[in-house]
């Protein structure tokens, strides 16, 4: 039987994997693709290669968000399998998700570790008779899945001696299309990006930082811990 130390622990850690992927429509630095340029033989080796062109700083890197959508649609979405209050119908729920964030460094080189994929976008994409409690398991899961099918294709990319430019060009281009129409089940359609946008940042690593909560390692931690060998802990939780 899970105690109510462990489910406030499991309601707070499914808060904060909630909270993670979180996207701004005021951030400035946030730019969407022109659909005008958007077709079947986008090259985005080359987009993003310009747009990198204007960054001096040798950390500079991008972060190309994928399979933005409003909060909301998700809330509604989990209020059956969930059996959460519905919204009000005045109540607005001004927050957009993405569902994962590709990595690149300034050379384009594919960063799996600091790529990212949201809990949000997970369930979003699911199946509502897929959608169950066993969730952080599951969800930990396809991550690490996931960062293997980005290895796999963007390995060959690693090397720049093996391969010449267009190559790389080709490559690129057909690892991207790729993954976007593979992890979203074909819901994000290459003709049109409306749902994606990209980062030009300075310093790559540092910003890859702020894709995660950073409490959810600690409530993983706390989860794993003897409450009975913890009483400071215990006796937190059994005060909420």
């Amino acid at each position: 039987m899970v105690s109510d130390s462990k489910k406030i622990l499991e309601s707070w850690l499914m808060f904060e994997r909630l909270v993670d992927g979180s996207i701004s429509n005021k951030d400035k630095k946030l730019l969407k693709f022109d659909q005008k340029e958007i077709n079947d033989e986008f090259n985005f080796y080359q987009f993003f290669q310009e747009k990198l062109k204007t960054i001096k700083d040798k950390n500079k890197g991008i972060i190309f968000y994928c399979g933005i959508f409003d909060f909301d649609k998700l809330l509604n979405k989990l209020q059956k399998p969930y059996v959460l209050d519905p919204l009000d119908e005045n109540e607005e729920v001004d927050d957009k998700k993405f569902s994962f964030a590709l990595c690149f460094d300034g050379d384009l080189k594919c960063c799996y570790e600091q790529s990212f994929f949201s809990l949000s976008g997970y369930l979003y994409y699911q199946n509502e008779n897929d959608l169950d409690f066993d969730i952080d398991n599951k969800f930990q899961e396809f991550e690490a899945n996931q960062k293997n099918i980005l290895k796999d294709l963007f390995e060959d990319l690693s090397d720049n001696d093996l391969i010449n430019n267009t190559d790389i060009e080709m490559k690129f281009n057909d690892a991207i299309k790729t993954y976007l129409q593979k992890n979203t089940n074909g819901k994000i359609s290459i003709n049109s990006l409306e749902c994606c946008a990209y980062k030009i940042v300075n310093n790559f690593k540092n910003e890859c930082n702020y894709l995660h909560s950073f409490f959810v390692k600690d409530l993983k931690k706390a989860l794993k811990i003897d409450l009975n060998e913890c009483k400071n802990l215990k006796a937190y939780l059994d005060s909420e």
